[in-house]
């Protein structure tokens, strides 16, 4: 088994006892996410993580086939799925959640 994937979903499970995972009409969830290829698919990666909902690529780093994004969702469940599904994209050779935080969707209105 791997042991990044066990620590993550440990992770994920500690911040779960931290915050409900129902909808929570007024709490946004945000997470950091740090993204491996492999060598040769950077740029099909980053076209894979821009299509997925609630992602955004934050940051490239080419040479090192690695990808920073942030991810937005309305439910920690959501938080979870939507890394899982990062991890489990073509040419992905690992996603890492490297933060998290929730905030009340009113304090964000701009």
């Amino acid at each position: 088994m791997d042991q990044r994937k066990c620590g993550q979903e440990a992770n994920l499970r500690e911040i779960g006892q931290q915050h409900s995972t129902k909808a929570e009409p007024n709490l946004v969830h945000f997470s950091g996410i740090v993204v491996a290829t492999k060598p040769g698919t950077f740029t099909a990666v980053c076209e894979r993580l821009d299509a997925l909902p609630g992602v955004e690529v934050h940051l490239r780093f080419a040479e090192e086939g690695r990808v920073i994004v942030v991810q937005e969702t309305r439910t920690l469940d959501a938080q979870k799925e939507g890394l899982k599904r990062i991890q489990g994209l073509d040419d992905v050779l690992f996603a890492e959640l490297s933060y998290y935080r929730s905030d009340a969707a009113s304090a964000l209105d701009v």
